[in-house]
């Protein structure tokens, strides 16, 4: 009994030391991506978190106002229609499963609305991967973030600045 009682708070601080080692690795040790573990696959736009797979409720079109414009589209990736929804600075890409509208393309062209990493439209592209960290594939126009599950970050670039963040399921 003396010796467990010794032995308890040696095992108590290796529970923490390894616990606080966990929090701190980055996806990509793996061999992944190299983007700092969590990269968000949501954005929050007008009260609404709009994010990549879930569904595009009745609540977040009120949460987001009434379209500049809806268009239908016969899909290119899924079975029926694409709804694509135009709205002041953000586009948002659904398609229809099972009665429910799935969200599988969010395009941001305007500053005010900000990534959870604090990623906007109008850094460069070195800021930007400050804040996302390593593991961007560089494109001819900016850079691209494995997010997981097919899911990807473009950061497009024009004039040395981002002028789209763009989340979309492959």
């Amino acid at each position: 009994m003396k010796k467990l009682k010794q032995l308890l708070p040696i095992l108590l601080i290796l529970a923490f030391v390894f616990g606080l080692a966990a929090c701190g690795k980055e996806e990509g040790d793996g061999g992944e991506s190299g983007a700092k573990k969590g990269l968000s696959t949501s954005i929050q736009v007008g009260g609404a978190t709009l994010k990549l797979g879930g569904e595009f409720t009745s609540e977040i079109e009120t949460a987001l106002g009434d379209p500049d414009n809806v268009v239908q589209a016969p899909s290119c990736h899924y079975d029926g229609t694409d709804n694509i929804y135009y709205y002041s600075g953000v586009t948002v890409y659904t398609y229809m499963q099972d009665d429910k509208s799935i969200i599988y393309s969010i395009e941001v062209s305007d500053a005010s609305y900000p990534t959870a990493e604090g990623v906007k439209v109008g850094m460069t592209l070195d800021e930007a991967k400050a804040l996302c960290g390593d593991g961007a594939e560089e494109l001819a126009n900016g850079a691209a973030y494995t997010l997981g599950e097919g899911m990807k970050l473009n950061l497009r670039t024009a004039d040395g600045k981002i002028s789209v963040i763009e989340y979309y399921t492959e």
